[in-house]
């Protein structure tokens, strides 16, 4: 195979990965968004307080102490 022959089949492997790549990129960050919503449902059932724990702060404050631990954790 010629030199150009080569480079076109490896950008065409390239342009394969990064497509499957960002496939899976879309699928996560459908996961995230479906994961975040269900836990902005829950913060939003509660009374104001989930625990003692979080001295009864607002829900973006609790999400981001769950994000947090969930980071952590991980």
């Amino acid at each position: 195979m010629s030199c150009r022959t080569d480079e076109i089949a490896k950008l065409d492997k390239k342009i394969s990965d990064l497509r499957e790549y960002d496939k899976i990129c879309k699928q996560r960050k459908e996961h995230l968004n479906n994961t975040t919503q269900f836990i902005d449902e829950i913060l939003s059932e509660g009374s104001g307080t989930i625990c003692t724990a979080n001295g009864g702060l607002p829900p973006e404050d609790r999400r981001k102490l769950y994000y947090d631990h969930i980071f952590l954790v991980a």
